[in-house]
Order: C-alpha cells, then structure tokens, then sequence
C-alpha cells in the first residue's frame, strides 16, 4: 500500500473530525446519511467500472502462505474455504440491516447528546485488537509454546512481539482519545440531560451497542473482501462491489423509513424541506470526503485488516484535537484544561503510536517470516523516554501554567461599569436648551428634528427627563424605513392590518384622537388600551397615522443580509433641505392611510407572514441578517454537549465566566449555539415572521429583527409591579433573606420533541436542582496551587470542576429557584417528562419577592415585565442575558445596575459565590480558601439600580420615548418627509 493512501485517509478525517461540531448534516441525520451512502455505493462502483490501480487485486490473489509473508493481519487471512453464494447473502442482509440501525442509533445519539459517555467510540481500537488476538488464539488452538524461553521472555514477547502486540498499544490509543474528548467537552454545556426517564441509561447501551456494530461490520466486510468470492461466485478476488451494493441496499432502505417519519410528522415537513445553505455546503464537503475516503478506507482494511485502519486515523484524530487544544489553551486558559495535562496526553499519544509501529514490524509466530525493525538491547526504549521527558519538559516551559489570579475579575468588571456609565450618562444628556437639543439631534442622525420637536422637548423637560439626546435605539429602529417611500409603507401597514390571521392589531389616529381597531383579540386588548393610555397627554400633536402593533410576544421581521444592507444603503441621510424646513406636517393624511378596508368581507386578505411556530427559527430567520461569513451563517453547532467557549468568548471577561459586554451578548452572529439555548429559537409557541421589511410595533425584538420597539404596555399598566407593603415588606439589603430565587412558568417555547431540554428557564430549574449529577461546573473560587498550606504562595482565583453535591460544603447552595402549578406549552409525553424532572411549586405572591436577597430574571416567549420592578427594589438583580432587547436598552448598565448571567449558565455559580461568599474545602486534590461575601458591593449595585431606574425608566420617560417615536413615525410617512424639519425659532 503507498503512502499516498494514508496520507489522504488522514487528511479527509482530520479535517472531517475537526469540523464535527460545527456540520450542518447532523440537524438532519437520516437525510444526510441516505445521501452518503448513496454516493459512497456511486464512487464504489465508478472506482470498480473504471479500473484504476487503486483497486488492483495482484496483491490480494494470494494464498495463506504468500499472505503470512507479506504481514496481513490474521482478522483478514482466509481459512482455505470457500464462502457459499447463501452465506455471503446472509452476510449481506445482516450488514445491510446493521447499518440501518446504527443509523437509527445515530440519529438518537445525536438528538441525546448531551447524555453520551465521552470518548465511548474511541475504544473501537482497543475492541478491534482484542478481536484480532482472540482469532490467532482460535487458529493457532493446536500450537505448543517452545519451552526453552523463560517465563518473563515469554510474557515480554506475547505482549510486544506476540499476539497480544496491537492490544497495547490499542489500549493506550483507546484511552487517550477518550480522555482527549473529555478534556475538548470540558466544561460541559447546562442542557438538560433526564435523570427522571430512560435516557441516562439507554443512551450509553446505545453507545456500546454501536461500538459492537461498528466492530462487527469493519471485521466481517474486511474479511469477505480480502478473500471472498465475487458474486459469481467462481473467482477468488477483491470486489469492492459487494461493499457498494451493501451502501446502495442501505441507502435505499434508509430511505425508506425516513420517508414513513416524514408522511408521519406534517409538523416538520416546512424545516426538512427548507434547508439553508449551510446544510447543502456541509453535505457537499461530507459527500465529496466521503466519496474519497470510503473506496480507499475499504482497501486498506481489506489488505491490513480493520484494526489498523482505525489505528492510524485515530492516532491522527487524536493528535489534531490535541495540538488545537494547545493552541485553544494558550488563547483562553480558564475555561479549558491546563497546557500540562494536553502534553502529557501528547506524550502517551506518542509512545502508543511507537509501540504500535514496533508492534507492526515485530517478528511473531503468526508472521515468522515478516520484516520487522530490529532494537538492539534497550537503548531505544531509553532514546525514545529522553525524547518524550524532554518534549514534556520544554512544554512546561513554553506554556503558562499559572491559570489563576489573584484579583477577581468582577472587581475590575465593576470599575470598567462605572466608567461606561458615566460616558454614557454624559452624551445622553449633553443639551440643556431647545437651541442645543436641535444641533445635538442634527450632529447625531445627520437630519433635522422632526416638526413638534419643541413641543416634545418642553414635555420632556416638564417631566425632569435625564435623556434628551440619547435615542439611538429608537432611531436605529426607524432607519431602514428611509429606503421605502411613504405611499409603501402605509401600503404594507394596510397590508399587514388587513387579515386577524396575521395577529398584528391596529390603532388609528385621527384628528388627536386615537382608537382601536377591528378585529383585536379580547385576550390582548389590555395591551392597545395601554398604547393609548400612554399617548393620551400628547395625542393632539401626532398627525393622522394607522399603526399595526404585534400582538405577540415574538418579534417578527427578519431580514436577510443582502436585502438589509440594500435598505442601509438607500435609506441614508441625504442631503438636509437648502430651504426653510417646513415646520408642520402635512394637512388631509388620513385618506393615505385608508387604503381598504379591512371589515369588509369582499376584500381579498393578505398574509405576508409565514406561521413558523413550532419549528427551529435560529437558522431560517435568527441567523439571517448577520454577515455570510460569520460562525452562525457558516455553521451549524448542533453538539450540545460541550460549553461552546468560542462562542462566548467575543461578549466575556478573559476568564470566560462573566459578561463584559452586554449588548454584544445578544449578536447571534458569532453564538450559533444560541440555535439550542432559548424556546424562541428551538419552538417558539406564536411565531409568524416576515422577511420584508413590514412596519410592526413590537415590545421587545430579538439582535437583527427588524421590529419597531415601543415601551411596553406591561409595565405601563403595573401588570408587575413593584408594591411593597405591610404584609410583603422590602427590607434593606443586608436584611434580607441570602437566597437567590426564582420562580416562573415554562413560557418560553412549545416543546413536543425534547425541545424543553434547551430552553433557558428548564436549564436553570435544572441547574439549580440537580444536586445528584456527576457533571462538574465551572466555578471561580480561590484556591492555594496544591493542598499544602505553604506561606509562599497567596489564593488565586482558580476555576474548579465542583460536582453539585459538594456545593453544600462550600455554601453554594442559597437558591430557591422552582416552576410553578403545571408545565405550561408542551405536547405529549414532554409535560409528564418535565413535571418529574424539574418539579413543581406552589406559586407565590409576586410582592414576596423582596424578601429575598438577589434575584434572577429571565425572557419567556418574548421580554420578561419582571426586569423593572426588580430594579426599583432593594434587591440585587441578576439578568440573564438572553435573547430580546427593549426600549431601555443602553440606558441601564450591566454590572453597575444590575448583574448580567451569561444566557448558558456556566456562570451562575461563580456569580453567586462573589456576592455570598463560600465556605473552605479541601477535598479531591484541592484547596479551597475562604472568601467572604462582597456583600457591599451588591448593595452598591442593587441601590445604584434603585436609584437610576427611578430616573430613566419612569412611566414619564416610557411616553417621552414613545411621544419622540410617534413624531419620527409620523415624518416617515409623511409623502413630504424630505422637506419637513423643524425650524427653530428664537
């Protein structure tokens, strides 16, 4: 065999094994594997058609004695009888029907991954070696062992030279792939794997039971190919076309069952037969890997056996995932494992793969004839341990050890909050005057202030508004409406109002008075009674405008990146007009808006929208808007299993725990694990979006929608409200209860297939809860370097692997985080499966909640209301940064006014243990120091929340925010927009 083959072989599964985690086909395994084994049959049987070299049978036609000389392995050597036309069909059903089901093993694997026993399939080697020693034991059953070696040479030549020579180094190679993809899934990710079904046993069955398959098939196949017979039956050489016809008969039966689920499930059928682009790039490179692999993968096996095929493609596997995660480790050293454990991996690594290559070319009573590198005594086991002490040496001191530091890195997070805060602070609100607002607004959005702008700025200076300058939320909101012309966007306005089934409601303003629509829900009319409650104070200055609000908590325009940067492009700032802006808006507007209309039975209904719910929303519309070349549009991480470090590390701290940066926490552009951790991207319950740039008001929105946001009516009219009394009194701080708490209903999305396992408030339920799990988590906690107290070193800030039962010890566990009544949105046998796994509570008076130290909010199926009367306590909040943005967005600050939660969870724990403090532990080769709680900086956070909330979240700054809206919106569609301004006058 050349060398070429294996470097090729090589090649194709390094590279495939380093893009596992990021390949779109698995989000559709069976459709995927029907493709290529199909195409795998279709390079078989070209290969085979075609004649090339590649499959020369001149050094397969052989008999056992010119085979033993040539050193192929004994789990390939023909026993001298002929193989009957019966028992290769028997042979080829099995292999047919094993390759089905470990299919359908596949497909279960993946949708169970983050239950899987790491590293299982990594002992394929070692079971493979053992099967070659167990079957020269069977050949050789009559052969007597020379008595003149002595017992210890006997032993030492069985194990290095022997029989037994490949299990050895197998073993090694085994285990250190194994421990490799431990230490690459380290930490693990907080999605939820049952304890209260099956899933914690069966799925590691499933695993063994595909790992026996998997020997099974490599063995039989090799041996029927390296001397069985071909289909007629009357020639004794290789014919791959046996293995082509066992992909093709398996793709085709594949095929079959895939189709019976898809008639089955008509709730999938939108999502398989939209793929994106990212699944057909992922299935090419897979197709076309595959198509070079499989031919020169199956004569390699055929002529040196299964096990050493497997032997060098998972040595080559396992050095690539090591060097990466030396590369990985030098970048970011907190949240992967020390350099010292990769190299000291490296180095078994090696000296496997020695062992092996001595063990290929070693004289034994099965090859007595076969070359073999001849040792001379021991010097080269003494050179070969020189080089590996010295490569371990020099790694020692190449890379870092040292991982922890002695300041916590939320201390420097705190003061970097302050800073921000106060430049933010400074620009919001730099005018004083009229005069200065209007060259402030004209500086900033490069425009003249719409007309009516002095009358809002003398509201807005009634009402002590710390803002004035600062609304570039709203205005990035309004931007791309620019591109579209007045007439088209009241068109699309009608449009989208026109149809109850498009769920998007209408309020009309006519002549300072504003009413509600027909057609609107009565479950959601509170939520229009509050848009005109907030605009009753300044109704008479907005001109004549019909408005299509999101019924929803679900945002709904998605736009695609080439059309959003199209709408970029022509919406910016032209030129302001060379004469007097006209100061007024423009007379007679409503018959603009009146269209059709919309109660009349003969009008024909439009639906712009396409209903999406119940369906993954992340890559078909979450995803959509960011660059082609980002991580979320290029790849699909569709292995939930490991923490996605790479994925976080843009928005965190060096460290990898905590939050730095707030508003990029919500990009899901450079986060495509986002696709798996919140109900609106796994099965959103009311999901009906539009890829046109529509005008629709929505309460909150999602990084790269397109909505219009508009303060929430939920807050406006105290559906949550901060109302401490006599009964549910809000004590100081340092009087609280040290608990963090939590409780909630399961709103985020629909879960029917196990979707809830992803799902932001299941995982911290869960997370919280599960103190019998044996997964470790991620927690800072400052520790000596070793277990001996020694004067010469200091506590560094060092993250530990803390299994949850020892949380206790350490005094972490302070949270009382619960679901509350029933599981709210699921189907089928995912209600009773969350109900005994997260367990339920009795719900709890909303006002009870200051009795408690800090607490945890998190979205739902949209924003979540509770954000602001937890900040108008004396309760520090934790936010979970998840997935939608507000109208306040930017005018609070993280880890000044509140304590911002990665949306993964990784980070909770260490979060709490700087504010509450811990316990010392010395157990399990750790040290664990006393730290005592930053009680006075979480009161300083939690008071400065209290403090600005009360000045920059009002109900008066909520109708500044939407009065301000309501004046751009009604320029915007103002056929003479380009000419209106207001002009100021002295």
């Amino acid at each position: 065999m050349t060398t070429w083959i294996w470097g090729v072989l090589a090649f194709i599964f390094i590279n495939l094994s380093l893009n596992l985690q990021h390949s779109a086909i698995f989000e559709r395994p069976i459709e995927s594997t029907v493709v290529l084994l199909f195409c795998s049959s279709i390079s078989l049987f070209s290969a085979c058609a075609a004649k090339k070299q590649i499959f020369s049978t001149s050094r397969l036609c052989r008999d056992d004695e010119a085979a033993l000389s040539q050193g192929i392995p004994a789990s390939v050597q023909s026993d001298g009888s002929r193989t009957t036309n019966a028992a290769r069909r028997r042979l080829f059903i099995i292999l047919v029907l094993l390759i089905c089901f470990r299919v359908h093993l596949i497909r279960g694997l993946v949708n169970n991954r983050q239950c899987i026993a790491i590293g299982n399939e990594g002992f394929l080697p070692l079971l493979l070696a053992v099967h070659d020693y167990w079957y020269k034991k069977r050949r050789k059953a009559g052969d007597q062992v020379s008595p003149r070696d002595p017992i210890h040479e006997t032993l030492f030549e069985r194990v290095f030279h022997g029989d037994l020579r490949y299990v050895l180094p197998a073993a090694l190679l085994s285990l250190i792939y194994a421990s490799t993809t431990a230490l690459a899934s380290s930490p693990r990710s907080t999605y939820i794997c049952t304890a209260s079904n099956t899933d914690k046993l069966v799925v590691p069955i499933a695993q063994v039971l595909g790992l026996l398959i998997d020997a099974f098939i490599l063995t039989s196949l090799s041996n029927h190919l390296a001397f069985g017979e071909s289909w007629g039956g009357t020639s004794n050489a290789y014919s791959p076309v046996y293995a082509a016809f066992v992909l093709l008969a398996s793709a085709v039966l594949v095929a079959s069952g895939g189709s019976i689920a898809f008639v089955t499930h008509p709730r999938e059928w939108l999502w398989v037969l939209a793929p994106g682009s990212a699944y057909w790039t992922s299935l090419a490179f897979w197709t076309l890997s595959m198509m070079i692999a499989i031919p020169l993968a199956i004569q390699v096996a055929a002529i040196y056996g299964p096990l050493h095929l497997t032997m060098c493609l998972y040595n080559s596997i396992s050095y690539a995932s090591l060097l990466s995660l030396v590369q990985w480790t030098a970048k970011s050293p907190t949240l992967v494992p020390e350099v010292s454990r990769v190299i000291t991996r490296l180095v078994v690594l090696t000296l496997s793969f020695i062992l092996y290559l001595q063990a290929l070319s070693s004289k034994s009573s099965s090859n007595p004839s076969g070359p073999r590198i001849r040792f001379h005594g021991r010097i080269p086991l003494a050179t070969i341990a020189i080089v590996l002490v010295f490569f371990w040496s020099w790694s020692f001191l190449r890379f870092p050890q040292d991982t922890g530091s002695r300041v916590h890195p939320i201390d420097s997070l705190l003061s970097a909050a302050s800073v921000q805060h106060d430049g933010w602070l400074q620009q919001a609100s730099a005018s004083k005057t009229l005069d200065e607002a209007v060259k402030e607004y004209i500086r900033r959005y490069k425009r003249q202030p719409p007309p009516e702008f002095d009358t809002w700025h003398a509201y807005a200076m009634e009402r002590s508004s710390i803002v004035v300058d600062d609304f570039d939320n709203l205005m990035n909101d309004l931007q791309l409406f620019w591109a579209i012309k007045p007439s088209e966007i009241r068109r699309r306005t009608r449009e989208a109002l026109s149809d109850p089934w498009n769920e998007v409601a209408e309020i009309r303003i006519r002549s300072g008075k504003a009413e509600i629509g027909p057609d609107v829900k009565p479950t959601h009319r509170w939520m229009l009674d509050g848009v005109i409650a907030m605009m009753k104070n300044y109704i008479e200055k907005i001109p004549d405008m019909d408005l299509g609000f999101n019924i929803n908590d679900e945002p709904r325009i998605a736009i695609p990146y080439n059309d959003l940067q199209s709408l970029h492009k022509d919406s910016s700032p032209s030129q302001m007009p060379k004469q007097t802006p006209l100061n007024k808006f423009s007379n007679d507007r409503a018959p603009g808006w009146n269209l059709s209309n919309p109660s009349d039975p003969t009008s024909t209904p439009n639906r712009p929208f396409t209903d999406y719910s119940f369906q993954p929303t992340f890559h078909t519309h979450g995803s959509i808007s960011c660059l082609p070349s980002s991580v979320a549009r290029g790849s699909h991480l569709w292995d939930v299993l490991p923490l996605c470090k790479s994925c976080l590390a843009p928005h965190s701290h060096s460290t990898g725990l905590f939050v730095s940066n707030w508003s990029l926490s919500a990009s899901p552009c450079h986060q495509p694990d986002l696709a798996h951790l919140h109900g609106f991207y796994l099965s959103p319950a009311a999901f009906k979006p539009s890829r046109v740039l529509y005008p629709i008001f929505s309460q909150s929105k999602a990084e790269g929608y397109a909505d219009i946001r508009y303060p929430s009516p939920w807050n406006y009219m105290d559906k949550a409200v901060y109302a401490p009394s006599d009964t549910f009194k809000d004590p100081a701080f340092g009087e609280k209860e040290d608990t963090l708490f939590w409780r909630g209903a399961t709103s985020e999305g629909l879960s029917r297939y196990g979707e809830w396992k992803g799902m932001a408030r299941q995982r911290l339920v869960h997370l919280a809860n599960n103190a019998s799990s044996s997964t470790g988590l991620p927690i800072l906690l400052p520790s000596f370097p070793n277990t001996s107290p020694n004067a010469r070193y200091q506590p560094t800030y060092t993250t530990h692997s803390i299994p949850p039962s020892l949380l206790p010890e350490l005094g972490l566990n302070v949270s009382d985080i619960h679901l509350v009544s029933k599981i709210d949105r699921c189907w089928d046998a995912d209600c009773p499966t969350q109900a005994r796994e997260l367990g339920l509570s009795p719900p709890s008076d909303f006002q009870s909640h200051w009795r408690y130290k800090y607490l945890i909010d998190l979205d739902g199926a949209g924003f979540s209301g509770r954000f602001i009367p937890f900040l108008q306590s004396r309760s520090l909040p934790f936010k979970v940064a998840g997935v939608f943005r507000e109208w306040w967005d930017g005018r609070v600050t993280a880890w000044k006014h509140f304590v911002p939660i990665d949306i993964r969870l990784h980070a909770l724990h260490s979060t709490l243990a700087y504010f509450h403090g811990n316990r010392a532990v010395e157990k399990r080769g750790m040290r664990v120091v006393e730290m005592k709680g930053r009680t006075e900086e979480g009161q300083r956070i939690a008071e400065s929340g209290r403090e600005w909330v009360g000045k920059v979240m009002r109900k008066e700054d909520m109708e500044i925010y939407f009065y301000r809206l309501l004046l751009e919106w009604g320029r915007l569609t103002d056929d003479a927009r380009d000419e209106l301004g207001f002009r100021y006058e002295e």
